[in-house]
Formats: C-alpha cells, sequence, structure tokens
C-alpha cells in the first residue's frame, strides 16, 4: 500500500507563505492568548499573510467558532494575496439572495470573489452569514479554493491513490465532502482517525487546515527526484516511488547545471542537474571530548580535533577542516557517567544547577523534596538558607531552586547534590564543591504583564523579590484618579504577582471593563537589596470583560476509584454540585465534592459517590452551565469509559541510603500505595559474607512514606527488615513480601526479588574535629612548598577527607588531599605548582571533612598555614662573555651551583671542561668558565647536570631541569 503524501511545497506561490511561516511578522506574535495553543504557529504564517486577523484588545481567540461569512471573508482574502481581483459589480450583483447591498461591504466583495471563482456556492443560493460552518463544508471550500488556484485535479488525483486512510468516520459526511476530506487525509492536512464531519470550526481550526493546505503542490508529471552520483550516473525516483540508477551518455562537468535526458523503461525523461565533486561527511564518531573518527564519502578516514570540547549528551553541528576544506557534521558525545555539570548563583535568592543528563525529578518540587536531594551550607556566612520552591526545565537539565527570601545568597557556599537519577535510573554522581555564588549587585527589572482571564492579571519580574505589600502599589487611571479593590501582592521570594480585578472601583463605582490602569512599584527591591531598574517602576493592564468566546471542557481523566480530573479550555468559577451530573444509563452516581487542583486553575478534582466503572454520561445539570472568569457561559455533554485498575503494585526499584547513624532501604513502586497501621514488609532471603552464602528469613517491618509528598516512594529501616539476618558489609539476594500495602484500587502489592549492598549502620559517635595541628617547609624541610600537613584530634572519615575543595586557602589552590591508611587522623594536601606568588601566613578554611563514624553536625574549621611561594626558576637565557665564559640568567636569585650543575656540550655533542660556576653580584646571573677557550664561531648548547637538583631559589624551591639552552651560542 503507498505511503500517504508528504511532499511540501516548491511553487513560487506558495513558497513566501513557507518562509512566512518559518519566520513569522512580529505584530503576528503579539497575541495574548496563543502562545502554547496548538495553533500558534499557523497563525502567526497567515497573520503575516494578511489572510487572517486578530481582535482589537490584542487578541486572536483561537477557540471562537467561525460562522460562514468569516470563512467567506478568510478564503477572500487569501484569493486577494493570490492576485485574484474582487469583481466591480459586487455590489450591484447579489450572489448570495439573503444578502443586500445594505450588507457589510467587506462581505459583499469577498462574497462576489468567492462565489465567482467556485469557492463558496452557499446552500440553495443563499450565504447564511451567521450559522456556523461545519468542519465537512470546511474541507469542501478549502479543497475547491486550492485546486482553482492551482489548476490541478486534487479530488480526481486522490481517487487514483491506494493509501493508508487515517480517517474512519468519512460515512458521517454528505457525499460531498467524502473526496474533500479524503483529499485532506492524503496529504496530511487531518490525521485524526474521528473528522467529526458535522463538528463546527474553531478559528484556530481553521488556521491549521489552511496553513498546512498552502504547503501541498500538485505532484509532478513524470518523476519524483534526481540525484546526481557522479559524473555520469543519477539516481532517479519515480511517481511510483521506484528508484532507478542511470548512467548518462556523457560526463558532467563539475560545478555546471545542464540539462540531460535518459530513458527508463522505454520512456524518456529530462531533468535539469548540476554535478558537485566535493567530498561529503559519510560518517562522524565521537572519539572524546573534542574529536572525532570522519569517513569522508571517498570512504577515506580522518582523526579530527575540534577547537573546543563538545557539550555532553546533546546533538550538535560541529565545524572543521580536512585538507583544507570545511565541513560539517552533527555528532553526540555520549557520557554515561550522570554527573552536576555546574551549580552556580542567579541572584541574591535562586540558584541554578545543571546535569549533563535529563534526570528524573519533578518538574515543581517543594521544600522537602529540594532538601532530599540537594544541600547548601554558607563557608563565609552562617546564614540559614531555606529553599522553598524548585523548577526543572523542560529538558530536565536544568533545576531552579529558590529560597524562602529571608536572607541573600552571598560569597562561598558548599553545594552537596545526592540521590538524583536520570530517567533510566542511573544514579547522579554525588556532588560536593565549594561554589563561590559572589555578590548580586543586578537591579530587578520587569519582564511581563500578561492578562490571564478577564479578571487576573500577573506581573513577572526578572528574579524573587523581597516582600512588597499591596498598600505600596498605586493603581490610577491615566487621569491620575486612583483605582481601588484590586488584590494581589509580592510575598518573599516570589518573582510575580498576580493581581484580582473583580472588585476594581473608581470613585465608588465599579471600573469599566478595557480601562487602561497605570501600576507603580515605588522602593521594590531584590533579595539581595538592590532597587528596580528603574526605580519607580511602572506597568500597565487592562480589565477585560467578557471575550466573546465560550468556555468548554478540554478533557476527562480518572484519578481514583471514584475521582476524577475535568479540564477546562480556560479558567472557570468553581461549579457548584449541583451544576455538574453524572450518570451510568438512567443511574445518577451523586458527586459529593468538587475540589481545585492546586497549581493547575483550569482543573477541578470530582468526587463520586460510588466507584466509577463503565461508560459515564458528564455534563452540567439540566438549567445550569458553567461559567468562565469573563462572564460566558456554557454547557456540556461528554462520554468517558471508567475503568478498574486491577494491577496491582510493583516494586521499579530499591536504595540503600544512609540517615543519621542508620543504613535504611529505600523502595519505589509504580504507583501510589495506601499505608495503614497494619502495613508490612517482610525480606527472606540469603546474604553472602566472606564468600559464604548465608540464609535467613526477616520479620514483618512497618513501613513509612519517605516523603510525604510522594507515596510511591517507602523507606524501612534495615536493622529491622533483615532480623537475624543483619550484617555487615553483605550483598543481599532477597524476596520482598507485602501485606496490607494497597493502590488505591485496594489491590496489594506483589512480591519482588530485589538484590542490594549492606553496609553498616554507625555506633553513636559524636566526635567533633577541631582545628588540626600544621606543618609546612616553613619548619619540616622533608615537604615541600607545595605541601600541607594536617593532624586532626580524631581519625577522620577518608570519603570526606579525601576531597580537595574540602579546603581553601586564598591564592594558593588545593589540587590534592590524601590520607594515609597508616595515619587516619592526618592529611597530605598538595598544592597547585608555580601558583602561591608571596611567602607569608594566610588562612586555611576546612569545610565538609568530618570524623570517622560521627553523626554529630561538624562546624567549618579555620587554621593557620605558613607558606613559602612555590614558583620554581627558569634559565631563560645564555650569551657568550668571552671565550671561554658563558653568562646564564635564570628568572630569579639561585644558590647551590656547582661545576656538575650544568652540561655544555659542541656541536658534536661532546662535553666541554667546566672549571667553576660563580654567581654574579645580581644574584640571578651565573657565569660558566670552561676549561678551554673556544674559537671563533663554535656553536654549543647548554644542559641541565647531575647536580642540578641542589640549585634552588632563596624559597628552596628547585630549578626547572627541562632546559636545553641554547643551541645557537657561538664564540665571539
Amino acid at each position: 500500500m503507498k505511503k500517504k503524501y508528504r511532499k511540501f511545497v516548491a511553487s513560487a506561490a506558495t513558497a513566501t507563505l513557507v518562509a512566512s511561516a518559518i519566520v513569522p511578522a512580529v505584530s503576528a506574535a503579539s497575541f495574548s492568548d496563543t502562545a502554547g495553543n496548538t495553533h500558534e504557529l499557523a497563525i502567526e504564517s497567515l497573520v503575516s499573510q494578511g489572510i487572517i486577523s486578530g481582535y482589537p484588545d490584542g487578541t486572536f481567540k483561537p477557540n471562537r467558532t467561525l460562522t460562514r461569512s468569516d470563512v467567506v471573508k478568510l478564503l477572500g482574502k487569501y484569493l486577494v494575496s493570490q492576485g485574484y481581483k474582487v469583481p466591480a459589480d459586487y455590489k450591484t450583483n447579489m450572489r448570495f439572495t439573503d444578502l443586500r447591498s445594505t450588507s457589510q461591504d467587506e462581505l459583499l466583495q469577498y462574497a462576489a470573489l468567492v462565489k465567482d471563482n467556485g469557492v463558496f456556492n452557499g446552500s440553495n443560493g443563499r450565504l447564511l452569514p451567521n450559522d456556523s460552518i461545519t468542519r465537512e463544508n470546511m474541507a469542501v471550500v478549502l479543497v475547491r479554493a486550492y485546486t482553482n488556484i492551482n489548476g490541478f485535479d486534487y479530488v480526481g488525483h486522490v481517487q487514483k491513490q491506494n493509501f493508508k486512510e487515517d480517517v474512519v468516520d468519512y460515512n458521517a459526511a454528505k457525499a460531498e465532502a467524502r473526496s474533500a476530506i479524503r483529499v485532506l487525509d492524503y496529504y496530511n492536512v487531518t490525521g485524526v482517525p474521528n473528522f467529526n464531519p458535522k463538528g463546527s470550526t474553531t478559528r484556530g481550526q481553521f488556521s491549521s487546515f489552511l496553513f498546512k493546505l498552502l504547503q501541498v503542490e500538485a505532484p509532478e508529471s513524470n518523476f519524483k527526484a534526481v540525484e546526481v552520483v557522479d559524473a555520469s550516473t543519477l539516481r532517479v525516483t519515480l511517481e511510483d516511488d521506484t528508484v532507478h540508477t542511470v548512467k548518462l551518455d556523457t560526463t558532467l562537468e563539475e560545478g555546471k547545471e545542464t540539462i540531460v535526458t535518459f530513458d527508463i523503461a522505454g520512456k524518456k525523461y529530462t531533468a535539469t542537474v548540476t554535478y558537485k565533486a566535493n567530498l561529503t561527511v559519510k560518517t562522524a564518531e565521537v572519539t572524546g571530548a573534542n574529536t572525532l573518527k570522519v569517513t569522508l564519502s571517498d570512504n577515506s578516514e580522518h582523526n579530527v580535533t575540534l577547537e573546543n570540547n563538545l557539550p555532553e549528551n546533546e546533538e550538535t553541528t560541529v565545524s572543521f577542516k580536512i585538507d583544507g576544506k570545511d565541513y560539517t557534521a552533527k555528532v553526540t558525545y555520549t557520557v554515561t557517567e550522570v554527573k552536576v555539570a555546574s551549580a552556580k548563583a542567579l541572584n541574591g535568592g535562586q540558584v541554578e544547577i545543571k546535569f549533563n543528563q535529563r534526570v528524573n525529578l519533578p518538574a515543581n518540587l517543594t521544600q522537602a523534596q529540594i532538601a532530599n536531594y540537594i544541600t547548601i551550607t554558607g563557608v563565609d556566612n552562617s546564614n540559614p538558607i531555606s529553599f522553598t520552591q524548585g523548577q526543572l526545565s523542560e529538558d530536565g537539565r536544568t533545576l531552579t531552586i529558590s529560597t524562602n527570601g529571608i536572607a541573600p545568597l552571598s560569597g562561598r557556599y558548599v553545594v552537596k547534590v545526592k540521590d538524583v537519577k536520570n530517567t533510566a535510573g542511573t544514579s547522579v554522581t554525588p556532588y560536593d564543591e565549594i561554589i563561590n555564588f559572589g555578590t548580586d549587585t543586578v537591579a530587578p527589572t520587569l519582564i511581563s504583564t500578561v492578562n490571564r482571564d478577564a479578571k487576573t492579571v500577573r506581573v513577572t519580574f526578572s528574579e524573587p523579590l523581597r516582600s512588597f505589600s499591596n498598600s505600596s502599589i498605586t493603581f490610577r487611571l491615566a487621569n491620575g484618579t486612583n483605582v481601588t479593590g484590586i488584590t494581589g501582592d509580592i510575598g518573599t521570594g516570589n518573582w510575580y504577582a498576580d493581581f484580582d480585578l473583580s472588585n476594581a472601583m473608581v470613585n465608588g463605582q465599579p471600573l469599566a471593563a478595557n480601562t487602561p490602569i497605570t501600576v507603580t512599584f515605588a522602593g521594590l527591591r531584590d533579595i539581595a537589596g538592590n532597587f528596580s531598574s528603574p526605580n519607580p517602576l511602572t506597568t500597565s493592564f487592562t480589565m477585560g470583560g467578557a471575550d466573546g468566546v465560550k468556555p468548554t471542557l478540554a478533557s476527562i481523566s480518572q484519578t481514583g476509584p471514584r475521582t476524577f480530573k475535568l479540564t477546562f479550555s480556560e479558567r472557570i468559577r468553581k461549579p457548584a454540585i449541583a451544576d455538574l451530573e453524572l450518570r451510568l444509563g438512567t443511574s445518577i452516581n451523586p458527586i459529593t465534592a468538587i475540589d481545585e487542583v492546586p497549581g493547575d486553575n483550569q482543573s477541578f478534582t470530582i468526587t463520586a459517590t460510588s466507584d466509577l466503572n463503565g461508560v459515564y454520561n458528564i455534563g452540567t445539570a439540566p438549567g445550569r452551565t458553567i461559567t468562565d472568569i469573563s462572564g460566558e457561559t456554557n454547557t456540556f455533554a461528554n462520554t468517558h469509559s471508567f475503568t478498574i485498575d486491577s494491577a496491582a503494585p510493583e516494586v521499579t526499584a530499591t536504595t540503600v541510603t544512609r540517615d543519621g547513624n542508620f543504613e535504611y532501604l529505600d523502595i519505589t513502586l509504580n504507583k501510589d500505595v495506601s499505608l495503614v497501621a497494619a502495613s508490612r514488609v517482610t525480606a527472606s532471603g540469603n546474604y553472602v559474607k566472606g564468600g559464604v552464602t548465608h540464609t535467613f528469613n526477616g520479620t514483618a517491618t512497618n513501613l513509612a512514606y519517605r516523603d510525604n509528598n510522594n507515596r510511591s516512594v517507602l523507606r524501612v529501616k534495615l536493622d529491622d527488615l533483615l532480623g537475624d539476618g543483619d550484617a555487615d558489609n553483605a550483598t543481599y539476594n532477597v524476596t520482598l513480601s507485602f501485606t496490607e500495602l494497597k493502590s488505591a484500587y485496594g489491590v496489594n502489592a506483589g512480591n519482588k526479588a530485589v538484590t542490594f549492598q549492606r553496609t553498616t549502620d554507625y555506633a553513636n559517635n559524636n566526635n567533633v574535629l577541631e582545628t588540626p595541628a600544621v606543618t609546612t617547609s616553613t619548619t619540616d624541610p622533608t615537604l615541600t612548598n607545595d605541601q600541607v600537613r594536617l593532624v586532626f584530634n580524631h581519625d577522620l572519615d577518608a570519603n570526606t577527607a579525601a576531597i580537595a575543595s574540602n579546603y581553601s586557602i586564598p591564592n594558593a589552590r588545593v589540587t590534592h588531599a590524601q590520607i594515609s591508611s597508616g595515619a587516619l587522623n592526618t592529611v597530605t594536601l598538595t598544592l597547585a605548582p608555580n601558583e602561591t606568588t608571596s611567602t607569608g601566613p594566610r588562612n586555611l578554611l576546612i569545610s565538609g571533612v568530618k570524623a570517622k563514624d560521627s553523626v554529630a553536625s561538624q562546624p567549618n574549621l579555620t587554621a593557620e598555614v605558613s607558606l613559602k611561594e612555590n614558583i620554581r626558576p627558569v634559565l631563560n637565557a645564555a650569551a657568550f662573555l668571552s671565550a671561554n665564559q658563558i653568562e646564564l640568567t635564570f628568572s630569579e636569585n639561585v644558590s647551590g651551583l656547582g661545576t656538575d650543575s650544568f652540561v655544555v656540550e659542541n656541536a658534536s655533542g661532546t662535553a666541554l671542561g667546566i672549571a667553576s660556576v660563580a654567581s654574579s653580584t645580581t644574584g640571578n646571573k651565573v657565569t660558566v668558565t670552561l676549561t678551554d677557550n673556544l674559537t671563533a664561531g663554535t656553536t654549543v648548547t647548554v644542559k641541565k647536570g647531575a647536580g642540578i637538583g641542589t640549585v634552588k631559589d632563596e624559597a628552596g624551591n628547585p630549578v626547572v631541569d627541562t632546559f636545553n639552552i641554547p643551541t645557537s651560542l657561538v664564540s665571539n
């Protein structure tokens, strides 16, 4: 069976429309009610062409039902955009019997145009301008219009095609409309199984149908595609999708457009082709963070090094050169490790944490959920930090968390991330770093002012703000008159404010709809205390009136045995229980509660009296309506098939976590479960310790939610669960058996075989580390200038003690921290070489290091450390002073020189005798005296000698001994 036709337009008439769809006009993007709408791209394209337009209040109203007069005007504008002219007698010669010369002038013009061109024929001679247009009639007029303009019989062409039809309710349409709907199906203008021919058409739906149809072209009459394979070979795809390789009688000239004629199955074809001999990328394989293995179209292989590292796990287009020619390729640098890519403060109240892969976190995190995964503590200050809300980006890689706004983020913080997993269940590598958040000095600004509905406006700022009460905000008309009754303020840590205009008053009278209001915030500040820019900051908004769009039911979804969610097309006033009716056949299932869904102002949770099972009728009760915020009312009637979820909850993952002194088993299920007093889990099976397998039967143990906001993750203490089978540092293979652990539908959880690694519970160890004894090269010559030794009062937790970022010294970067197994209270720090530029004391900050097995809270420690500068001297130059003397110049004063410090070789590699080596009066100059005079023109090379290790600067740093200077010293 033939595939459906998917070729897009290439004709000049419609290429302009496609281009405008890609780059919509700016004015088309300004509608306040199309952002995120499924028809947004189509609307923007058609508006940019002048085919369709919005309303004076800045809205488009995509959900408003189209009338027949609307369609006449829209298609008339489309015909005009294609060069058609409005008939001159449009006002004197009525094309439809129910139009008069006094009818709207625009309607008369376009009615004459569409009738004369056979696009819109009317019903028994009448236009019926105020009637809604059905989806079947819309299909008819669209296909007529496009057939007329392109001069191609789309209906006839599609009737000959054998393709898989998506639409299944053709028979519900009138005979004339079926062939038109089939055209829309074939060209993928519609792809839904139920076309709903008798249904009405909205402005948004019509925009999408017309937009998609404008991108369809009449099929070529001879072939679909021609590809140049090489200078004498073509690959031709015919209309029937067969592919043929054609050998030409001549050789194509590179880069020249050529008309060629060839035969396929006895039929002649002509095509215009251009042969380009340039090689292309056949494959590009990522071999490293910035390296590729590229195979070109001639099968030659090349190793390529890119200028920058590739982003992890993201498809990226890269450019590179091979043999001087430019190439591009799309590649993905796949990294299996899941990790934190970066952490930084966005401002004084928000922290951004980026992951290298999509992570499995909620889109919106509560304060308790954030605390499960992220800990941020101050290094330079002790201000308590509480993160109250978090948002995960749409790509699942960036988490933004916001503080409670009490104190600004400033200076250095220890950022820890743990227990996060990617979407495949792989744990993120624990992150523990000191990050300097700096100080927020950027002023907050206004981002947007948006009417969420007729009575509510949201004003959004660039960052979280300090509390700003409604009494500090002024609302005025353009003439300066105060507007009262508007509610809404900015809570601490919020970056937006929602204002309710339902009770707005002017001089004791209700505010008229669409009256502009100027809003002024004077003294608005962010969490860090920066005043807004400008200050005062002003914006404006209006209260809408009835918007002309009736609310409709968008979806129904079951949420429990007796509950379901209704989502509407827009925000509506909360219905009363009596407003809705739930019926199974002729039996009423009384509704007991209607609740708003937190964070979703268009949805409500409905609770019924009896369990829901079967096909129910759901709608407004007789004589009742639903009402949107602007006052528009409507009724609805829908059906929904409810089912009973009889599947048992299943364990999808288990993780061993530590909380305080104890290890717990966290158990994740595939659905929410209910815990009651009798909810238990029992583990039985075996564990392996020291190579020996032991069988055990555990005891029934109480279960708890790990987080009360997440009822699909449970927690049980391991020493309780394992009972007599509890062993330290063992691997467990057990079956978990649950009792009285049920889904919302009362189905008990099933058994699950799991494997996990148990380490140990801690004793009640409350040891706290004190400031350590510090030793450096200033007092211990066995240490280099790059080393610092710390001796603590207790043995250390090796995991935290060996993290270099837990130690911070100004202007002396710690690169390694090593703890010896023979001295668990001692850490040796290694500093980055050639970075400590000055000698003297400074502070060492220690954070995040704990005593071994201690559960006590460990404060940060500060110790004084006396360092020597660790910049190693370098031999910079060498020059002859005389026939037997060479002067060496170092970067600084050096000592410890001897005749074995250097080797001087002639051009043949023979070492010359050195009589003496002496420092000059300037200290960084060294004179090497040879035993023999050299003749003019002799070239020598200075290299390190066996005694170079004793040559040091004043701080004791050894000279850099990798020199070979110079190769062109000539005696004078």
